[in-house]
């Protein structure tokens, strides 16, 4: 898993995920049996990305809705942290009635001493004005995604919004993976991997490190 940028993450009441505090460097490599929460990690990445784009929503949707990736009988929700080595970023999530709600959302420096906005209920309280400014958010969606956006703003929601999921490649025998692949420029792989080669045969000519950092730790 590829986090440019990120440098920790902190998860709890997401499916089995509770009290998860996770280092980031710029190559990850997930390792566990089945049921360990692999793919759950890789959801909240992809949740989060999501959030970033307003698409937060449909996003919970197609996961199946709040009530199926929130820990069964957890009574505070969903609680997300992101950072890089400059900013701290905090999402919880409860429900609300069949659906859900944004409780408590903020983005700041990680001394703590100055936030960007800080989301809590229901009213938003932007900084870096010369005086803070109030609004009434979408509990639905992130306040990230929807409000005026200074550079560094800007600059952390785009790097939230860049992590793709790629689920389990089918490997078949007629499968995109195995089928020949033309060596044309291709920075991600395809969602079935159809730019795998092309992507990897990139790599190696423009980051050589990079490829022998991926290629070292494919071995495992």
């Amino acid at each position: 898993t590829a986090m440019p940028g990120f440098s920790g993450i902190e998860i709890d009441g997401y499916r089995r995920l509770q009290d998860v505090k996770l280092k980031l460097g710029p190559l990850n490599v997930l390792i566990g049996g089945n049921g360990s929460g692999k793919t759950s990690l890789l959801e909240v990445f992809s949740l989060l990305a999501a959030s970033a784009e307003g698409q937060l929503s449909p996003s919970i949707s197609e996961l199946g809705g709040f009530q199926s990736i929130a820990t069964i009988g957890s009574t505070h929700g969903i609680s997300l942290r992101v950072s890089t080595e400059e900013l701290d970023y905090k999402l919880q999530v409860k429900a609300s009635g069949p659906y859900y709600g944004i409780d408590y959302e903020s983005l700041g420096a990680r001394d703590g001493n100055q936030f960007e906005f800080e989301h809590r209920n229901g009213r938003v309280t932007y900084r870096g004005a010369l005086r803070p400014m109030h609004g009434v958010s979408n509990s639905m969606e992130t306040t990230l995604s929807e409000a005026a956006k200074p550079s560094a703003w800007e600059t952390f929601r785009q790097l939230l919004a860049s992590p793709s999921y790629y689920r389990p490649v089918n490997a078949a025998n007629r499968s995109p993976i195995r089928s020949p692949q033309q060596l044309l420029p291709a920075t991600l792989p395809g969602k079935e991997a159809e730019r795998l080669v092309a992507c990897l045969y990139n790599i190696r000519e423009a980051d050589a490190d990079r490829y022998e950092l991926i290629d070292r730790k494919s071995v495992v």
